[in-house]
């Protein structure tokens, strides 16, 4: 006769399912994370993904790359919006990718109408060789990797990826303020006493602070258009 031990009856713990009872992960969280993260990247490529296909041998399948980049943005974005708890990060993924496409394709276009038709309106010529719009240009580029984590860390609702978003539009508006002020997206000649350098230092400063701009406006809108992204408000219930 065997002797059944006094702690057999525990030797069946509940959670003996173990991962097959976890939860698992929503199908569409990792299409939304690759969505937002070509998003990003493309805030940074649109600029020369065109000029890109004139660099002798690896021109065609750079600039190939490049243009996908947003075009894959766009359907990984779409198919992220079915994870219910990344909906927010492939909204932000899905506009950044729209942008960045509408300014590869618009970039072209306004050289071609500003050739075509030299002497109406402003000039929407962007001189990708001038030392006025490379230094424009990186200043730009080491904002986008300062304003949305700025943006990101003083934001005050529960989601943040919209405020992230909101810091990648100011600093591409800040940019483009600078083609405008000092480059030749307005006028025929570049800002006398201009130089690269400068340029460079002042977009820094001024593509920065309007992506903590646009980060901060908004968090406003989100705060005011519903209260329970906002965290602040969630915790005051709490108290």
């Amino acid at each position: 006769m065997s002797v059944q031990s006094p702690y057999s009856q525990y030797s069946q713990s509940p959670y003996a399912g173990g991962p097959q009872q976890q939860s698992q992960p929503q199908p569409g969280n990792r299409l939304a994370i690759a969505g937002v993260v070509l998003g990003m990247i493309s805030m940074f490529t649109w600029l020369y993904t065109f000029p890109a296909l004139g660099i002798p041998g690896i021109g065609f399948i750079l600039g190939i790359i490049l243009f996908a980049i947003p075009i894959l943005g766009i359907i990984l974005s779409a198919l992220g919006l079915s994870s219910p708890t990344r909906r927010d990060m492939a909204t932000v993924g899905l506009v950044l990718s729209i942008i960045s496409l509408v300014l590869i394709i618009a970039v072209p276009i306004m050289a071609g109408i500003a050739n075509s038709h030299p002497q109406n309106g402003p000039e929407l010529n962007i001189n990708l060789s001038s030392g006025i719009t490379i230094g424009g240009y990186w200043g730009y580029v080491l904002a986008l990797l300062v304003s949305p984590f700025l943006a990101f860390w003083m934001s005050a609702v529960k989601n943040h990826w919209l405020v992230v978003l909101g810091a990648f539009i100011g600093c591409l508006i800040g940019f483009l303020a600078i083609l405008a002020w000092v480059g030749t997206l307005i006028f025929d000649t570049e800002l006398p006493g201009a130089s690269g350098a400068a340029t460079f230092f002042g977009s820094v400063l001024i593509c920065s602070a309007a992506g903590v701009v646009g980060g901060i406006l908004m968090d406003l809108i989100v705060a005011r258009r519903t209260s329970r992204y906002y965290r602040r408000s969630q915790q005051l219930a709490h108290e």
